[in-house]
This record gives structure tokens, C-alpha cells and sequence, in this order.
């Protein structure tokens, strides 16, 4: 399962450089929304994903894989344990992004920027991995204008979901439960992963390719 992940890893590192001038752009783009500051992680995770599993279809490694004597389950594990990596990446542009805010405006806010955006990115970002993984293999390359489209649509959902949780959290006074609500959060997209982990292994097993 190592070398599969590094497998991925390799296809990407000629993408990795573009990240630092991405989450500039991020931090210049969100600099009026604090509170959305979270969405350059999440994107920065989404977009990641995207390309691993665009080259994938590309190169059709699938098909390349299928053919080895590898175990289709530890393939699936591999891409879950990429989305998961990426999950984590994108909390740390989240943390980054934050940091930049922070210096440009003067002001610290520890919490928000290395605790509360972050976790929020995760939790994101581990959702749409467990919707969008089960889709990849389940639709392939014969699907990946429905799979860009349906992330297209998460990406622009993700943002006014946030603006929508906000207003709750005000207009209900939760500020001080978001220890608790957080946690609680990440907590439940992992464990949307794991299902998500085993209708995907279900689905790739099944699969003639």
C-alpha cells in the first residue's frame, strides 16, 4: 500500500510547487471573509484529490493496477489514505492562509487561526473526500465530467453552507460549545469516511476493468 501512495505522490510533485503562489492567491482572495478563511484548506484538499484522480483516469492506472496481482481492496485503502493526507494538507493551507491574515492585519487570533479554521477545513475536506471517492470508482473515466461537475457544486455549496452555519452559531449563542461541536464534527467525517471506504472497496471489487 506504500508504494501506491507514493505512487501518487510522484505524479504530483511536478503540481506541489504551484501551491505556495495558490494559497497567496487564496489569502488575497478571502482577505474580507475571516470567517471563510477555512475555504482555501478546503480547496487546496478538493483540488489535490481532483488532480490524483484526473491522472489516474488518464493514464488509466486502474486498469494498469487491475491487471497486477495487487489486492483491489489495498488500492482503495491507498486513495483513502491519499484523500485523508490531503485532508490534513488542506487544514495546515487553512492554518497558513490564517497566519498571513493574521500578519496583514495586525491582529492574533492563535485559536481561530491555528485551531478552529483548521479543524473546520479537515472536517470539509474528509466530507468530500467520503462523497467523491465512492463516485470515482464507481463512475471512472466514463463519468468524470458528472464527478467535476458534482465538485464544482461542493465547491460553491461549501461556501454558502458556511455563511448558513455562521448565522446558527451566532443566532443560538454556540460560540462557546465549539470545542464540543468541533470535535464532535471531525469525529463524524470520519466516520463518513470509513463508510464511504466500504461502498467504494464494495464497488471497485465489483467492478469489470
Amino acid at each position: 500500500m506504500y508504494n501506491l501512495i507514493r505512487k501518487d505522490f510522484l505524479l504530483m510533485k511536478k503540481m506541489f510547487w504551484l501551491i505556495v503562489p495558490y494559497l497567496c492567491f487564496l489569502a488575497l482572495a478571502l482577505f474580507n471573509t475571516r470567517e471563510n478563511l477555512f475555504l482555501g484548506g478546503v480547496y487546496t484538499s478538493f483540488i489535490l484529490l481532483i488532480m490524483t484522480t484526473s491522472f489516474d483516469i488518464k493514464s488509466k492506472t486502474n486498469v494498469l493496477l487491475g491487471s497486477l496481482p495487487i489486492r483491489r481492496k489495498d488500492i482503495v485503502v491507498a486513495k483513502y489514505a491519499i484523500g485523508l493526507i490531503y485532508a490534513v494538507a488542506g487544514a495546515v493551507a487553512s492554518m497558513l492562509i490564517g497566519l498571513l491574515y493574521q500578519i496583514a492585519i495586525g491582529q492574533a487570533d492563535p485559536f481561530d487561526t491555528f485551531i478552529m479554521q483548521p479543524l473546520i477545513a479537515f472536517t470539509v475536506a474528509t466530507c468530500f473526500a467520503a462523497l467523491y471517492l465512492p463516485l470515482y470508482y464507481w463512475l471512472s473515466e466514463k463519468g468524470a465530467q458528472v464527478i467535476n461537475a458534482v465538485f464544482v457544486g461542493i465547491m460553491v455549496l461549501s461556501g454558502s453552507t458556511a455563511g448558513i452555519a455562521r448565522y446558527f452559531i451566532l443566532k443560538y449563542q454556540l460560540i462557546a460549545n465549539m470545542n464540543a461541536i468541533s470535535g464532535v464534527a471531525v469525529l463524524l467525517s470520519l466516520v463518513l469516511l470509513c463508510i464511504s471506504y466500504t461502498l467504494a472497496k464494495r464497488l471497485f471489487t465489483r467492478k469489470d476493468i
